[in-house]
C-alpha cells in the first residue's frame, strides 16, 4: 500500500471532536462538513454531563461550540477548564481547531488574548465584512466579501499575538481570526441552518449573559423572541454552506486525460454524425499523473489554435454541477469527465474561485488563468446542439489552470489555496462581465488589466473597451452544428 493511500485511509477513518454546550445549539453545518470531509463526528454533550477529554491527540480536528457561559467562568466550571486544556493540546500537536462564539473566546484566551465584555451586545442577524486577510484566506473562498450572519454574544476578544484578523462587524471590530494555518476563531455563528434558526424563534434572545447567551434558560431550550426572517443575503450564505467550505478541503475528485481521435462517419449530411477529430473524450487516470507546462501526460488537443497551451494547460470542472446536468439533460449516467475536463474538483465552484488564485495539489502549483469558454465540441459529444450555450448562460463553465510548477498529482488529493491576489474577481463575476454585462466597459477594462488573466481574454476585453468590438460567439458555440440550428 502506498504512503498516500495509507494517509488517505487514515484520514477517512479519523474522528473530529465537537464540544456542544447546549442542546439547542447543535453543530449544524459544521457537522455536515465534517462528515462530508470523510471524518466521523464525535460530539461531547456538556449539557448531558458528558466528560470533556483533555488530550486532543488521536483526533483529526477539534470544534468547540457556543454556550451561555464565558471565559470568566473557567475558574468555577470544571468542563471549561478541561476545554482550555483540550484546546492547548490541539494547538501543541498542530491539530486543526475551530472555535465558534464561546469556543472562539476560549481559543483566544488559550492563545494569550484578553476576553472582555463588549461595548454592546450583538444579537440577531447583522452584516459581517471580511477583512483583507479573510478575503485571501483559503478556507473562506465561498463567502462573499460582506454577508449577514447570526450573532449571539456579549464578550469580545483582542487579536491573539501572532494571529491574523479575518472579519469585523459594525459593532465588533474583530469577528474572526486565524492562528497559524489550522486554528480559527469565529465569534459569529456560521453553523446555523434554517432549521436551527426556525427552532429558536428567529434567533433573537431577550437578554444575554457574559459569553453572549441568556443565563438561566432551561437546558436544551433557548429563549424565544419575535422572529426575524433572515435576509436574502443570509439565505444565500446558508445555501452556499460557508461552514462546509471552512471545514471540508477542496478535493481533486478525478483526473482525466485523452489524446485526439477521429469519431463519426465520413461525409454525413447530418452535422451531428460527420467525422470529426477531438481530444474531448477523456478517461479517468488511476494513480499519479504528471502535470506539465502545457498538458497532462497522456492528454492532447486537436485544435491547438483554440485549445491547450500555457494558459489552458489544465481544464477544471466542479463536481457540484453534475447533479444539475444529469437532471436537466436527463443523462443519469453522466460520468465525471463528461465536460472534457482534466480535473473534476469537489468543494469548489466558480463563485469561490478567483482569477489569479494560486493553488497547490500534490507536487504541482497551479494558477487560475481564465473561465472556460465552452465550445461546440461539448454539444457534439452529447448530441445536444445548444449545450455549449446553456453551459455559458448558466455560468457553470469551469475554469483553466496554468502551471507554475510541474509535478505529479493524483485523484483524492487536497487542493490548497496559497495566494489570492484578486479576491474581487471570482470566475463567476468574470463570466458575467464577458458574457452578460457586455455594456459595463468599466468592469471590462478593470478585468482586462489583470496581468494574471489569460492573454486571449485580455485581448478580447481590450478590443471591447477601445474599439467597441464584440466577438461573434456563434462559431465557437455552434461551429458546424449551426447548419442544423433553428
Amino acid at each position: 500500500m502506498s504512503t498516500y493511500t495509507e494517509r488517505r485511509r487514515s484520514y477517512m477513518t479519523a474522528e473530529c471532536l465537537i464540544v456542544q454546550h447546549v442542546a439547542a445549539e447543535p453543530p449544524g453545518l459544521i457537522e455536515e462538513a465534517v462528515v462530508a470531509a470523510g471524518m466521523t463526528a464525535r460530539t461531547v454533550r456538556v449539557f448531558a454531563a458528558e466528560p470533556v477529554p483533555t488530550d486532543a491527540t488521536g483526533f483529526r480536528g477539534l470544534v468547540v461550540m457556543g454556550g451561555p457561559m464565558g471565559v470568566a467562568d473557567v475558574g468555577r466550571l470544571p468542563h471549561l477548564r478541561a476545554e482550555m486544556t483540550l484546546i492547548e493540546s490541539a494547538l501543541k500537536h498542530d491539530i486543526p481547531v475551530m472555535g465558534v462564539c464561546l469556543g472562539s473566546q476560549l481559543l483566544a484566551a488559550a492563545l494569550g488574548s484578553r476576553v472582555t465584555p463588549g461595548p454592546a451586545k450583538e444579537i440577531g442577524w447583522h452584516p459581517v465584512t471580511l477583512l483583507d486577510g479573510g478575503q485571501r484566506d483559503r478556507l473562506l473562498t465561498a463567502a462573499p466579501p460582506r454577508f449577514n450572519a447570526f450573532h449571539w454574544h456579549g464578550d469580545v476578544f483582542d487579536l491573539p499575538p501572532g494571529a491574523l484578523a479575518l472579519a469585523r462587524s459594525e459593532r465588533t471590530p474583530l469577528q474572526a481570526f486565524r492562528y497559524g494555518e489550522r486554528a480559527y476563531g469565529f465569534l459569529f455563528h456560521l453553523e446555523v441552518t434554517e432549521a436551527i434558526v426556525g427552532a429558536n424563534g428567529g434567533g433573537v434572545p431577550r437578554r444575554v449573559g457574559r459569553g453572549g447567551h441568556r443565563r438561566g434558560h432551561p437546558p436544551g431550550r433557548l429563549p424565544h423572541a419575535p422572529a426575524r426572517t433572515p435576509t436574502r443575503r443570509t439565505e444565500r450564505l446558508l445555501e452556499m454552506g460557508t461552514a462546509r467550505n471552512v471545514m471540508a478541503a477542496a478535493i481533486l475528485r478525478s483526473v482525466q486525460v485523452g489524446l485526439p481521435r477521429t469519431h463519426g462517419v465520413g461525409e454525413e449530411s447530418e452535422p451531428m454524425s460527420r467525422a470529426w477529430t477531438t481530444g474531448f473524450y477523456k478517461e479517468p487516470v488511476v494513480g499519479p499523473v504528471w502535470v506539465g507546462a502545457t498538458n497532462l501526460d497522456g492528454d492532447g488537443q486537436a485544435d491547438l489554435a483554440l485549445h491547450g497551451g500555457p494558459d489552458k494547460a489544465v481544464c477544471v470542472y466542479p463536481a457540484a454541477h453534475y447533479p444539475y446536468w444529469r437532471a436537466t439533460l436527463n443523462l443519469l449516467t453522466l460520468p465525471l469527465g463528461s465536460f472534457g475536463e482534466n480535473f473534476t474538483v469537489e468543494g469548489l465552484t466558480e463563485a469561490g474561485v478567483c482569477v489569479g488564485d494560486i493553488w497547490t495539489v500534490g507536487e504541482a502549483t497551479l494558477q487560475v488563468s481564465q473561465p472556460r469558454q465552452p465550445c461546440w465540441k461539448l454539444a457534439r459529444r452529447w448530441g445536444i446542439k445548444d449545450l455549449a450555450l446553456r453551459v455559458q448562460q448558466t455560468g457553470r463553465t469551469g475554469w483553466y489552470f496554468r502551471v507554475l510548477r510541474e509535478g505529479f498529482v493524483e485523484s483524492g488529493m487536497s487542493l490548497t489555496l496559497v495566494e489570492r491576489p484578486h479576491p474581487e474577481w471570482t470566475v463567476e463575476r468574470a463570466n458575467r462581465v464577458m458574457h452578460h454585462d457586455r455594456d459595463d466597459h468599466a468592469a471590462a477594462e478593470e478585468l482586462g488589466q489583470l496581468p494574471v488573466l489569460s492573454a486571449s481574454w485580455r485581448a478580447t476585453l481590450i478590443r471591447r473597451v477601445t474599439q467597441g468590438v464584440q466577438p461573434d460567439e456563434a462559431k465557437r458555440l455552434f461551429g458546424p452544428l449551426a447548419e442544423g440550428r433553428g
